[in-house]
């Protein structure tokens, strides 16, 4: 099981999300900056090499895997942040395990 703080990029904005792989098919994520995304917490699904919440379906990080060292970075989408990060495509790197 590994845990990854990850910076999330869009622009000039970044903020930074913690991935909590935990036992079973659900994992927890957490936002740093609270005000970056609502919700800033809940459980993700890490299928198909992509990191996607269960619900609501604000964001999703493409080619990463919790369980993996590679790849480092990558991309992803922002649906809707309802928060003070900006809504289109980002960017992801893996910064450390927790």
């Amino acid at each position: 099981m590994s845990d990854w703080r990850i910076r999330l990029t869009n622009g000039n904005t970044t903020t930074e999300l913690e991935l909590i792989d935990t036992a079973g098919p659900l994992n927890d994520f957490r936002f740093v900056d609270l005000e970056a995304f609502t919700p800033a917490k809940g459980t993700f699904t890490n299928q198909f090499n992509n990191v996607v919440p269960t619900t609501p379906l604000t964001w999703i990080l493409k080619g990463l895997d919790i369980d993996e060292d590679e790849p480092t970075s990558g991309k992803g989408e922002v649906h809707d942040s309802s928060g003070t990060f900006p809504n289109g495509e980002m960017d992801w790197e893996k910064l450390s395990k927790l």
